[in-house]
């Protein structure tokens, strides 16, 4: 006997599925390179405005229940870099690290809303 899926009439033969080529490629994927393909030339750009959330934020009902979830995971799990500290040579690293706006000049009006921003908190 033959099995059957869906309801009412709208059934469909076990027999009558048939999977896709194997020869499709699709752009969004990444196809390996026993297959031809390359990391870099096949996989989706997720940089800029190419990505799907670039110029939102999440809502702060979201922000509130990725926090809770993560505290909650950390409690169980600890977190992942607890018990571990930076070695001297990437100490070394930070300090000679020039900051991105070192040098950069701030209008009054920036200024200002830094300055009340710490004062909100």
């Amino acid at each position: 006997m033959v099995g059957q899926w869906g309801q009412g009439g709208n059934n469909l033969n076990i027999l009558d599925y048939q999977p896709a080529p194997t020869n499709m490629k699709h752009l969004h994927h990444i196809i390996p390179k026993h297959m031809g393909g390359t990391a870099a030339k096949n996989r989706r750009s997720y940089e800029g405005d190419s990505n799907p959330f670039y110029g939102k934020s999440q809502t702060p009902e979201a922000r509130e229940s990725i926090s809770k979830t993560l505290k909650e995971h950390y409690k169980q799990e600890g977190h992942p870099w607890t018990g571990r500290k930076h070695s001297e040579e990437t100490k070394e690293k930070f300090k000679k690290r020039i900051p991105w706006n070192k040098g950069k000049k701030m209008t009054d009006e920036h200024k200002k809303s830094i300055s009340e921003g710490r004062r909100r908190k």
